[in-house]
């Protein structure tokens, strides 16, 4: 039961925000002072036969992400204002009071960027954030065990709206180590950030730039390195196997990027970098490295474009052979020749000039534009490319009782392909729908009060409300696909579960449903108008982002009678079931004891 409209001491709980293992969190507003804060709750109930254990763990916890936050004060670290204890007919309630960033968390904001990667330097950026506040937390001998995109809160930069400023978050299992401390024996953590040595209960500060890398792998690559279908599967990856170097994924990043990256993940915590800031500062530098070979490259092709009959002299940068401890630039001057590829050295003695005939410079000229005009009408196609069908989509018309109308089937072979985005699930096929959801361009928008579901767009997303317990109700995408790969990013702002439904027909009432909980559970049933209800699969999975507020990349793939479920890129069931051989595509909201509001972004399908 929410503790909404309570009140905590001077705080009155006005919504809950977030909810995991280690409690819940509500916004709510100081009566003191106009400022709204966070406050994290831990519930003590009396029952018949309490747990002590249970109880005695939650509060230990609690009480050791207070005192981590007690030591610690960097201006990359969530700070908390508040403590206190209080009393209840059903038992007890410990709070910590914390400034509220509405902005949510890195997590969030990364749903909100949309599907496309970051610029490497602002990865760089915020990696610099991330790993400044960690330094501050070693120095003070506090391993935070939890580095995660969801365990930093954001703050909008105005003036850099791709770099916001970040705030680590959740000690809740940090370790307060000393010269003198033994080993944990408690594994905790999240599976896909933890290091060989963490799943042995013996973490050390490199366990944090280990968990670091991992999260800097996915913003540069879009990719984990280590993907399982089990909590057992991404330990013997963690473990055992070598993860690909990132430029496999992102052909855009450089080998220098590969060796930073690759080191920080090395199985033994002696053979990653002294410590994370350093991992940080080679991280930068190798980007910035990369970023300087391609304004050369750029720059190399620019001065191919010039024509100048005259050749000025012109400073030149010279990348000089690296170092292991640095890169040097040096600065020489050297003829800006117009038509000069690379950017290697020119000889250093007096170059005689000579005069190309007039044929010759003519016929170059030529060929240059030609070279430029093709070049154009390949970047035009290449645009064209990006452009999804909702051009071609009409709006659909609403009624009273729903304000969805039955839709007519419109045939795969109507529309145009989208030449990017490689299919990155098996087997391999063409993208033809690629949209972010920010507009009903290929969605309908419907409600149906008698019901309690509503299909809206808020903010710049889908956003799906079931009411009433016990049902689900979907938002449907206008075209019929048979056999395809459906992926979208989900996000359960309150309540149970979201998911998928593939296959369905016009009415919903012959259709699959693929349901992701915030509980960690996940279910693929099959729906029939017959009412027959059947669970082809089923199960619980540590690769589910748990909690409110958390996202997750969430996919079904359809060939024939068969079907396989992702979560975040990482194969977690399979069915087999050949009842319904094509339909509608959907998302869906899911209460099973709870109302329940799911929002959904970046929503793509290739049909194979």
């Amino acid at each position: 039961m929410t503790l909404a409209g309570q009140q905590l001491g001077h705080y009155r709980l006005l919504r809950l925000i977030g909810q995991g293992g280690m409690g819940e969190v509500y916004l709510a507003q100081d009566t003191r002072l106009p400022r709204q804060v966070a406050v994290k709750v831990i519930r003590y109930e009396h029952q018949p036969y309490p747990d002590a254990n249970a109880l005695e763990q939650a509060e230990r916890l609690f009480q050791r992400e207070m005192k981590a936050l007690s030591l610690l004060d960097h201006p990359h670290i969530l700070s908390f204002h508040d403590f206190n204890e209080e009393q209840t007919v059903k038992g007890s309630l410990i709070y910590m009071v914390m400034p509220y960033r509405a902005e949510g968390s890195l997590s969030d904001w990364l749903l909100g960027h949309g599907s496309a990667l970051l610029a490497p330097q602002d990865v760089g950026y915020l990696i610099a954030q991330a790993a400044s506040a960690l330094q501050h937390a070693h120095d003070h001998h506090i391993i935070h065990q939890d580095v995660k995109p969801s365990n930093f809160l954001v703050r909008a930069n105005q003036d850099a709206p791709t770099r916001p400023d970040l705030f680590l978050v959740d000690f809740g299992i940090a370790k307060i180590f000393s010269a003198t401390s033994m080993a944990s024996q408690s594994v905790r953590g999240t599976a896909i950030y933890m290091a060989p040595e963490q799943w042995s209960g013996e973490p050390v500060p490199a366990t944090d730039q280990y968990a670091l890398a991992i999260m800097t792998y996915q913003l540069l690559t879009g990719q984990l390195p280590f993907q399982g279908r089990t909590q057992q599967q991404i330990m013997f990856q963690h473990l055992t196997i070598q993860p690909p170097a990132p430029s496999q994924h992102n052909v855009r990043l450089s080998p220098a990027v590969d060796t930073v990256l690759l080191r920080a993940l090395a199985k033994r915590a002696d053979e990653r970098f002294p410590n994370i800031k350093t991992f940080a500062l080679a991280l930068q530098q190798a980007l910035a490295s990369a970023e300087l070979q391609t304004t050369l490259e750029i720059g190399s092709q620019e001065t191919q474009r010039s024509s100048n009959a005259n050749v000025p002299l012109a400073p030149r940068i010279a990348l000089a052979p690296p170092s292991p401890s640095q890169t040097p630039l040096s600065m020489e001057t050297v003829p800006a020749t117009p038509f000069s590829l690379g950017i290697s050295h020119l000889p250093s003695t007096t170059q005689q000039s000579t005069k190309a005939p007039k044929s010759r410079i003519f016929l170059v000229v030529i060929i240059v534009l030609l070279v430029i005009t093709s070049s154009l009408a390949v970047r035009g196609l290449i645009d064209n490319t990006h452009t999804t069908n909702s051009a071609t989509a009409t709006a659909p018309t609403q009624s009273s009782a729903d304000s969805r109308t039955t839709p007519t089937a419109v045939a795969q072979a109507t529309v145009t392909p989208i030449a990017v985005h490689p299919n990155p699930y098996s087997p391999s096929g063409t993208l033809l729908l690629s949209d972010s959801l920010s507009q009903p361009h290929n969605w309908y928008e419907r409600s149906r009060p008698s019901f309690g579901g509503q299909c809206q767009f808020v903010g710049g997303a889908l956003q799906i409300t079931q009411a009433p317990p016990n049902k689900f109700f979907n938002c449907d995408e206008r075209n019929v696909y048979s056999n395809f790969a459906f992926e979208v990013r989900m996000r359960i702002d309150q309540g149970d579960c979201g998911g998928l439904t593939t296959r369905s027909n016009d009415d919903y009432s012959n259709l699959y449903v693929f349901k992701v909980c915030q509980n960690g559970s996940y279910a693929f049933e099959k729906y029939s108008s017959n009412a027959d209800f059947a669970t082809l699969t089923s199960g619980n999975t540590a690769v589910i982002n748990q909690g409110i507020n958390q996202v997750n990349a969430i996919a079904v793939v359809a060939d024939g009678r068969n079907f396989v479920l992702y979560i975040n890129a990482q194969r977690i069931g399979d069915a087999s079931d050949g009842t319904y051989s094509q339909g509608i595509l959907g998302c869906v909201a899911s209460a099973i004891t709870n109302a329940t509001i799911v929002t959904y972004q970046d929503a793509r399908v290739w049909t194979m």
